[in-house]
Protein backbone atom coordinates (compact mmCIF):
# COMPACT_ATOMS: atom_id res chain seq x y z
CA UNK A 1 0.00 0.00 0.00
CA UNK A 2 2.67 2.37 0.93
CA UNK A 3 3.88 2.10 -3.02
CA UNK A 4 0.24 3.06 -3.76
CA UNK A 5 0.68 6.31 -1.94
CA UNK A 6 3.74 6.95 -3.53
CA UNK A 7 2.37 6.80 -6.90
CA UNK A 8 -0.57 8.94 -5.53
CA UNK A 9 1.63 11.36 -4.61
CA UNK A 10 3.57 11.67 -7.50
CA UNK A 11 0.50 12.27 -9.63
CA UNK A 12 -0.81 14.47 -7.92
CA UNK A 13 2.71 16.33 -7.76
CA UNK A 14 2.61 15.98 -11.60
CA UNK A 15 -0.63 16.12 -12.83
CA UNK A 16 -2.23 19.64 -12.62
CA UNK A 17 -4.38 19.25 -15.77
CA UNK A 18 -6.44 15.99 -16.16
CA UNK A 19 -3.65 14.50 -18.34
CA UNK A 20 -0.14 14.61 -18.34
CA UNK A 21 2.47 13.36 -20.61
CA UNK A 22 5.71 11.98 -18.83
CA UNK A 23 9.23 12.44 -20.23
CA UNK A 24 8.97 8.34 -21.09
CA UNK A 25 7.24 7.98 -24.13
CA UNK A 26 3.43 6.94 -24.11
CA UNK A 27 3.77 7.04 -20.23
CA UNK A 28 0.72 9.25 -19.00
CA UNK A 29 -0.62 9.90 -15.70
CA UNK A 30 -4.52 10.75 -15.09
CA UNK A 31 -6.34 12.72 -12.97
CA UNK A 32 -10.40 12.80 -12.33
CA UNK A 33 -12.51 14.73 -9.85
CA UNK A 34 -15.67 13.42 -11.46
CA UNK A 35 -17.11 10.60 -11.55
CA UNK A 36 -18.44 9.44 -15.42
CA UNK A 37 -21.13 7.93 -17.06
CA UNK A 38 -20.53 5.06 -19.75
CA UNK A 39 -18.41 6.29 -22.41
CA UNK A 40 -17.50 4.35 -25.27
CA UNK A 41 -14.04 4.28 -26.17
CA UNK A 42 -11.06 2.43 -27.85
CA UNK A 43 -8.83 1.37 -26.15
CA UNK A 44 -5.44 0.58 -27.52
CA UNK A 45 -2.47 -2.10 -26.49
CA UNK A 46 -1.93 -0.22 -22.63
CA UNK A 47 -1.64 -1.70 -19.03
CA UNK A 48 -3.31 1.30 -16.54
CA UNK A 49 -2.46 0.74 -12.53
CA UNK A 50 -5.03 2.98 -10.15
CA UNK A 51 -3.50 5.22 -6.96
CA UNK A 52 -7.02 5.97 -5.61
CA UNK A 53 -10.52 5.57 -7.01
CA UNK A 54 -12.17 3.11 -9.23
CA UNK A 55 -13.10 2.11 -12.38
CA UNK A 56 -15.70 0.22 -14.37
CA UNK A 57 -14.99 -1.35 -18.00
CA UNK A 58 -17.85 -3.31 -19.78
CA UNK A 59 -16.43 -5.53 -22.31
CA UNK A 60 -19.29 -7.51 -24.31
CA UNK A 61 -21.37 -8.51 -21.70
CA UNK A 62 -18.27 -8.78 -18.93
CA UNK A 63 -18.24 -5.78 -16.34
CA UNK A 64 -14.59 -5.47 -15.28
CA UNK A 65 -13.90 -3.09 -11.96
CA UNK A 66 -10.61 -1.79 -11.43
CA UNK A 67 -9.05 -0.10 -8.70
CA UNK A 68 -5.55 0.10 -6.06
CA UNK A 69 -6.11 -3.79 -5.78
CA UNK A 70 -6.34 -4.57 -9.41
CA UNK A 71 -4.99 -3.34 -12.54
CA UNK A 72 -6.13 -3.29 -16.04
CA UNK A 73 -4.19 -5.05 -19.39
CA UNK A 74 -5.37 -4.55 -22.69
CA UNK A 75 -2.98 -6.29 -25.25
CA UNK A 76 -5.20 -5.63 -28.73
CA UNK A 77 -7.60 -2.55 -29.90
CA UNK A 78 -10.78 -3.14 -27.90
CA UNK A 79 -14.13 -1.30 -28.07
CA UNK A 80 -15.53 -0.90 -24.71
CA UNK A 81 -17.67 1.47 -22.34
CA UNK A 82 -15.83 2.67 -19.61
CA UNK A 83 -16.76 4.62 -16.47
CA UNK A 84 -15.59 6.37 -13.20
CA UNK A 85 -16.76 5.25 -10.64
CA UNK A 86 -15.17 6.38 -7.51
CA UNK A 87 -13.65 10.40 -7.60
CA UNK A 88 -14.00 13.69 -5.67
CA UNK A 89 -12.25 16.77 -5.24
CA UNK A 90 -10.34 15.28 -1.80
CA UNK A 91 -10.06 11.76 -3.06
CA UNK A 92 -9.56 12.28 -7.50
CA UNK A 93 -9.08 9.00 -9.13
CA UNK A 94 -5.65 9.13 -9.81
CA UNK A 95 -3.55 6.49 -13.00
CA UNK A 96 -0.87 5.80 -14.54
CA UNK A 97 -0.97 4.00 -18.42
CA UNK A 98 1.77 3.23 -19.74
CA UNK A 99 0.78 1.97 -23.37
CA UNK A 100 1.67 -0.91 -24.04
Amino acid sequence: MEDMNELRALIERHCASPRFETAIPRVTLLRSCTQTGPARVLYEPLFCAVAQGRKQVVVGDRLLIYDTAKYLVVSVDLPVSGAILDASDTEPLSRLQPAA
